[in-house]
């Protein structure tokens, strides 16, 4: 349903590419300027584009931090 994403269950699974739904198959997208913004919907099958994947690391307990591709942190 979603090009082989998946919905994670437990923070300790949240590291590597990592992408956010937000809808249904709308994904949050990274701005090349730092901000972000909710991409268009995907078709059933499609999975997220490349400025709407992340990488997430681990910051502390039951903490991660997210990069994008444009080598920007988010912050929320």
């Amino acid at each position: 349903k979603h090009g082989g994403w998946w919905k994670v269950e437990k923070i300790e699974d949240l590291s590597g590419s990592i992408c956010i739904e937000f809808g249904n198959s709308s994904y949050i997208s990274a701005l090349d300027n730092g901000l972000f913004t909710i991409g268009a919907p995907h078709d059933e099958g499609d999975g997220p584009s490349p400025e709407e994947i992340f990488t997430a690391f681990p910051a502390g307990e039951n903490k991660f931090a997210l990069k994008s591709g444009y080598g920007k942190y988010l912050g929320v």
